[in-house]
């Protein structure tokens, strides 16, 4: 879940060039991380900041908070 392809991007990254949230929160849930770093030595949000997609960076950020704030909660 975690591993990244030849371009150096993990599935969770994938799903956040291509708007797939339904799937990111999928993979969130089920233990992708928004800290493994790719080809370049960055993590997601970096890769998405250097992108321009500061939205999509934005609201990744918020829902991991939203996902991490939930699983917390007894």
């Amino acid at each position: 879940m975690n591993a990244t392809n030849k371009l150096g991007r993990t599935p969770l990254f994938e799903c956040m060039l291509i708007d797939r949230w339904n799937v990111a929160e999928l993979l969130l849930t089920h233990g992708a991380r928004t800290d493994t770093q790719g080809r370049n030595d960055e993590d997601v949000f970096a890769n998405l900041d250097g992108g321009g997609e500061f939205e999509k960076a934005q609201r990744l950020q918020e829902l991991a908070s939203r996902l991490i704030k939930r699983s917390a909660t007894p």
